[in-house]
Parts: C-alpha cells; structure tokens; sequence
C-alpha cells in the first residue's frame, strides 16, 4: 500500500494512459476508467460490443501468448435479474498491465492488429 501511495508504480499509469489515448477510437471496445478519484490501474478493463468479438479478441490474445480474464461472472442468482448485469455478460475484457515495456508494446501491437 505505502509503493502505491508513493507512486513507485508509476508505469501502471503511463501504460493506462497510453492505452487510453491508443485505443479511444477503437471499433470494437471501450475502455472503462475510474469515474471517482485517482485510480491506481493495475489492468485494462476494455468491454466490447459483442459478447462473441470479445470472445475473438481473447483467442486472439491467447494465440499471441498474451494472459487476459474473461471479465466478472454477473448471472450469478444475485444479479442475474439486472438488466446491466445481462447487458455486459460475457463483454469484459481484462489484461494486466505489466513493468515490461516490451511486453506492453507486444500487447499494444497485438491488440492493433485484432481484425474480429
């Protein structure tokens, strides 16, 4: 907590904005950002407009040996009745961000080049 706090983790941020700014005009996903406060990323959280490109772009990233998770089980019998819950199901993407500019400009590169 005292590394976060100190910002010794500044890369997490530089690498989130970065693929901000890559990625905002992008025609498959949105990027979803923190609303409230200084957020302290640690992954992309992207969510796609169609739950099978989403699945795609994870075989696409797992093809080019790139770890992702598949986003947040939400059907659950708690929230399985939310309609915002059945909207994004199965649309999350996650990805970590990593203290590795090679690995990040892979990443980037690989995601540039998804073709649904």
């Amino acid at each position: 907590m005292n590394a976060v706090l100190r910002e010794e983790f500044g890369f997490r941020k530089e690498y989130f904005l970065n693929f901000t700014d890559e990625f905002k005009n992008n025609n498959f996903f949105r990027i979803i950002k923190s609303l409230r406060g200084e957020p302290h990323n640690h992954k992309f959280v992207i969510l796609f407009n169609e739950r099978a490109t989403a699945e795609n772009f994870i075989k696409h990233l797992f093809k080019n040996k790139i770890y992702c998770l598949r986003g947040y089980k939400l059907l659950t019998d708690d929230l399985a009745y939310l309609p915002n819950s059945q909207k994004i199901d199965g649309k999350v993407v996650e990805i970590p961000i990593e203290n590795d500019e090679y690995k990040m400009d892979y990443l980037f590169k690989t995601v540039k080049n998804f073709k649904s």
